[in-house]
């Protein structure tokens, strides 16, 4: 049976700007999904990374309620850091950098907002963020 994938690419280079080989990212599912019979593990997927650039398949939930996976950069003897979390509720493609969420300091309180009240009433509180709805 055909699962519903979707292309997640990107491009990793170090601080001093050259491009990352010879590692891979590990997109790893938070838990485990099912498309129609087909059982979804939650075993990691590892890409390859070369000349600085990588392009993954992932699976993508075709119910409409999206798939949160945690991503890791492994270099050679699996020594791995942490980049982020990422959720994937559409069809795609899609650019890592895009995914990717800023992290919210601590103390700040976040308000999501939908479309139809954006933008937000002015909020003098700099500890107090709106989000879109989109």
């Amino acid at each position: 049976m055909a699962i519903t994938t979707v292309t997640v690419t990107g491009e990793l280079r170090d601080i001093a700007g050259a491009p990352q080989s010879l590692s891979l990212i590990r997109f790893t599912p938070r838990g485990w999904d099912k498309s129609g019979a087909a059982i979804i593990t939650g075993a990691p997927v590892d890409v390859t990374v070369t000349g600085g650039a990588f392009s993954a398949t992932l699976f993508q939930q075709d119910l409409g309620q999206g798939v949160v996976y945690d991503v890791a950069y492994v270099l050679p003897r699996e020594r791995i850091t942490t980049i982020g979390s990422i959720f994937i509720d559409g069809l795609g493609p899609y650019a890592l950098a895009d995914l990717l969420g800023v992290p919210v300091p601590h103390g700040v309180k976040v308000t999501m907002v939908d479309d139809g009240n954006w933008p937000p009433p002015a909020d003098p509180n700099p500890l107090h963020w709106y989000a879109r709805v989109v």
